[in-house]
């Protein structure tokens, strides 16, 4: 209904992998679907459905069942509109596609949408869909939109078929943050530094990320053979998650955002666990595990056993730093989404992003020496 917000989502794929929303064909009904889309975008992944039927105007359920009958009610449910359909149908309202004018304001109203979602191959395809109503291929788009280029990315139902790959996009697309005082740095430069489509995380990065398995062993690593440093926040969430995986419902639906937009593989395997968590609730270390033995998460194994076996393991989880670190990863998002509006001189939205960025910087403390 109108009320449904991400927490009810989310709860609701606990129980289901099918959800249909239902609203009046008004249009206060299809503003308040627009809502539920924006809610239940986060959690449409590649084994999920998400559907809207709109029932006539002076219908609601109970009246239209009344009406029609059971029967009639379920054939209605069976025609409900696609998630992706309605998102196509939502972004290019009040577009006039046959323009420049108006393909351009699909992109403007898409782009937030389609970021919402988690990555797999749904995510894949629709970008696709809404590059044809453009007028843009794939990667033009998602440049566009701020996003790293796809090719080497794979989806949390699809793991890449090699740890090589896999080290090779993560190189490129995480900075390091061997400090976890990164956050603290100086703000960003002016915008004009932007004019680059590459995101703001990477022109940032002082030091290329180095990869576990191919890397020269650094002097800590030497002195314990076997064992590996964590490298960025990212490391650092997911070995957390990975021991505390309940901590996922302390999160906000911005922060899970954050962390399955994440490159691969960290967003993906943070994906994974949020399926994990939602279908199988509270687990232990011990079975998610077992979870990960499965062929298809391979790439998610090999790292987990890094991130669980490494130096900077902690005998008592720090709830405290997580969510700092979480932060430091959402105020990084937030820095890259301010440089994009800057560059399409959007001053409405970079204000408002910078009062996100000033809220969050307060909230991150330096680390103890």
């Amino acid at each position: 209904g109108t009320a449904c917000t991400s927490d009810h989502v989310r709860k609701l794929f606990r129980y289901t992998d099918s959800i249909v929303f239902s609203f009046d064909g008004d249009t206060a009904g299809r503003n308040a679907a627009r809502k539920a889309l924006q809610a239940a975008l986060p959690f449409a992944s590649d084994t999920r459905s998400v559907k809207f039927l709109f029932l006539p105007e002076q219908h609601d359920p109970d009246s239209f069942i009344r009406a029609h009958g059971a029967e009639g009610f379920a054939q209605a449910v069976a025609q409900a509109t696609p998630l992706s359909q309605f998102l196509r149908d939502a972004a290019s309202a009040g577009c006039e596609l046959s323009s420049t004018e108006g393909r351009a304001r699909l992109s403007s109203q898409a782009g937030p949408l389609w970021q919402l979602l988690p990555e797999g191959a749904f995510k894949r395809q629709l970008l696709s869909e809404l590059a044809h109503m453009i007028g843009l291929n794939s990667a033009e788009l998602e440049t566009l939109w701020g996003n790293t280029a796809p090719q080497q990315r794979t989806s949390a139902n699809s793991p890449a078929s090699s740890n090589a790959s896999s080290h090779q996009d993560h190189s490129q697309h995480e900075p390091s943050n061997h400090s976890y005082n990164a956050p603290h740095q100086q703000p960003d430069p002016p915008p004009a530094i932007y004019a680059h489509s590459a995101p703001a995380s990477r022109q940032r990065s002082r030091t290329p990320f180095t990869p576990w398995s191919s890397s020269p062993a650094s002097p800590r690593r030497a002195s314990k053979a076997g064992r590996s440093a964590i490298h960025t926040q990212a490391d650092h969430a997911l070995r957390y998650l990975l021991g505390s995986i309940q901590t996922w419902d302390a999160l906000s639906t911005a922060q899970h955002h954050v962390l399955v937009s994440q490159p691969w593989p960290h967003g993906a395997f943070f994906a994974w666990l949020e399926t994990q968590y939602i279908e199988h609730g509270n687990q232990p270390w011990s079975a998610l595990r077992v979870a990960l033995q499965d062929p298809s998460t391979a790439d998610f194994a090999a790292l987990a056993a890094q991130l669980m076996n490494s130096d900077h393991r902690l005998a008592e989880p720090d709830a405290n730093e997580f969510m700092q670190n979480v932060r430091a990863l959402q105020l990084q998002q937030l820095k890259q989404q301010q440089a994009m509006a800057y560059a399409q001189h959007d001053l409405a939205t970079a204000q408002r992003l910078t009062a996100e960025i000033a809220q969050i910087t307060q909230t991150i403390l330096p680390r103890k020496p």
